[in-house]
């Protein structure tokens, strides 16, 4: 049985910078979520959709995204695990539509989670990113990495989502 939804629908044009490290990663700010469970045997699924394009060619196929969990103070990243620590660990690539075409040709970025959090304190999801080889490379939310006008520029809403279900 499905116990409660919360989510964030994102509207607004932004952009994050993929500069962070394999290990804490760069946060995608809007995209996030908070909801407290009524039960410590619920489960959580977490839906991402996300709209927009990285401003360069040299580097999106190396970029993965991931969800940060806080509980209070702690923390948790939920990703592939690894023993190899030059791995660029996540959940997710965004996908790549053109990739000789950092103007015009948006990404969308598609997945769920299935978290067991153990509480009925609130709980955090953060859409996180990192890049595996390239530095710089930013991810226009919402956008075409040329944010010009015109009928080639296209614009478009994120969401992510999360869902309790009784366990």
């Amino acid at each position: 049985f499905i116990l409660q939804i919360q989510y964030t629908q994102v509207t607004a044009l932004s952009s994050t910078s993929s500069m962070g490290s394999y290990a804490t990663g760069t946060d995608v700010t809007p995209m996030n979520v908070a909801i407290t469970p009524t039960s410590t045997s619920s489960k959580i699924k977490i839906d991402v959709s996300m709209m927009g394009e990285f401003t360069s060619t040299a580097g999106p196929h190396n970029v993965m995204f991931w969800l940060k969990r806080t509980i209070g103070s702690t923390t948790t990243n939920l990703r592939a695990p690894s023993s190899n620590t030059n791995n660029a660990l996540g959940i997710a690539p965004a996908t790549t539509t053109y990739h000789q075409n950092s103007d015009s040709t948006p990404e969308h970025l598609s997945f769920f989670y299935f978290d067991e959090p153990s509480t009925t304190s609130e709980v955090t999801y953060q859409l996180t990113m990192t890049n595996g080889s390239t530095s710089g490379t930013i991810w226009r939310i919402n956008q075409n990495a040329n944010t010009g006008g015109g009928g080639d520029y296209e614009r478009g809403i994120s969401c992510i989502m999360a869902t309790e279900i009784a366990g």
